[in-house]
């Protein structure tokens, strides 16, 4: 009996351990290989000053909840910010796809290096998160400001 009783807990146990790495591959396995497609939305009300002064054509887009994969788009040109490894990548255009008010993009179209960048400044200024940083290579200094959520309590 307690021959069977071992047989069925491993047999039990390496089937829970299959379905885990079978389910973790298919979640970890595209984003390591660059196959799965980054949904980018436009973040409203955000700021965008270069060299203290506002672009005329441009936007923003965020990845996600989080603040720390912004897409910059200035124009026809698009610079991906990794805000907390401090990187900025200037993406080729040719390979983001514009779908109505989201713009899909793989991971694995990132270039290999970063853009030179220096003077990370990344923090809370009350209503909105501050992101700066100076793009080395060009002399610009950019400041993103992105307004954090309106939380309306009831009483």
């Amino acid at each position: 009996m307690a021959r069977r009783t071992r047989f069925y807990f491993s047999a039990y146990a390496c089937a829970v351990a299959l379905i885990g790495i079978c389910a973790c591959s298919s979640i970890i396995a595209p984003a390591l290989l660059g196959t799965d497609k980054v949904a980018w939305k436009s973040v409203p009300e955000a700021l965008l000053r270069i060299d203290d002064h506002p672009p005329k054509d441009w936007n923003l887009y965020s990845a996600g909840r989080s603040n720390d994969r912004l897409l910059v788009q200035l124009g026809g040109r698009y610079l991906l910010v990794l805000v907390n490894q401090h990187h900025v990548y200037e993406l080729d255009p040719a390979k983001l796809e514009h779908k109505q008010d989201v713009i899909l993009w793989r991971e694995g179209d990132r270039p290999a290096d970063p853009m030179a960048t220096s003077e990370w400044i990344i923090h809370d200024v009350g209503e909105a998160y501050r992101v700066h940083f100076h793009l080395d290579t060009e002399g610009r200094t950019f400041d993103i400001d992105i307004p954090h959520p309106v939380v309306i309590q009831g009483p």
